[in-house]
């Protein structure tokens, strides 16, 4: 039943399925209310019908389902859920959703990675200048960068993903803001591809031009999480 168009209305908004307190940063002002039927209330006031029909249209963005919009006089208490959420709502900046997590947790495996890399390659660099092109081991550290990365990745996101309980489906925005992202980590990776192409012409040492190679990656990827984290906390 939907209400009538009175300013600073009380709603409940029902929605299909448990959202957990990971996703209140979509809705702002609104309490979740998780039921014993499957079901997870939206309540609060909102102003008007307009702010009515962007919170609508919010949960269609995000593929949720819609099951009912009520209206009534405002609760005097609110139920243990409702005061968990909101307590966690005062303190945004540590109630990330299982997305920004996900970036989070690529980009501090993608920046130690560098690192080590880095650290590694640097005693490397007087023996490629006195002469030898690729030092040894250099092959081995470059592999073993890679497998450090993909490996470290799967089993952290893995553990994100059971301590979460479940991976919700991303919404429409948040599709867009991976978008985003991905053109961000392209546009550093061509740059990177274009500047080793054009080492090859003034004769650059191969270490140099590898070394060039693989920092280009790292930046994009870098590039690539941190987007992420920006643009999704962009996101109204």
């Amino acid at each position: 039943m939907h209400a009538q168009n009175k300013p600073n209305q009380y709603y409940q908004i029902v929605i299909k399925g448990h959202l957990d307190a990971a996703w209140q940063d979509w809705f702002d002002d609104l309490a979740l209310e998780r039921t014993a039927d499957d079901q997870t209330i939206l309540s609060g006031v909102i102003v008007d019908q307009a702010a009515l029909h962007g919170v609508l249209k919010k949960i269609n963005n995000l593929g949720l389902t819609l099951v009912a919009v009520t209206s009534q006089d405002a609760p005097e208490r609110k139920n243990p859920v409702t005061q968990e959420v909101n307590s966690r709502q005062a303190v945004p900046s540590l109630d990330l959703s299982f997305h920004q997590k996900s970036a989070a947790v690529s980009l501090f495996v993608i920046s130690v990675a560098a690192i080590h890399y880095f650290v590694q390659v640097l005693p490397m660099r007087s023996v490629a200048l006195a002469g030898t092109p690729i030092p040894e081991g250099y092959a081995a550290l470059v592999l073993g960068t890679l497998g450090l990365v993909v490996l470290t990745q799967i089993g952290l996101q893995i553990v994100l993903v059971i301590g979460h309980g479940s991976a919700p489906k991303a919404g429409l925005q948040e599709q867009l803001a991976a978008l985003k992202a991905r053109r961000n980590a392209y546009m550093v990776m061509m740059v990177g591809v274009l500047a080793v192409l054009g080492l090859l012409f003034v004769n650059f040492p191969a270490f140099c031009m590898a070394n060039f190679a693989v920092l280009s990656l790292l930046l994009a990827e870098i590039t690539h999480y941190a987007s992420q984290l920006f643009y999704y906390r962009r996101v109204n």
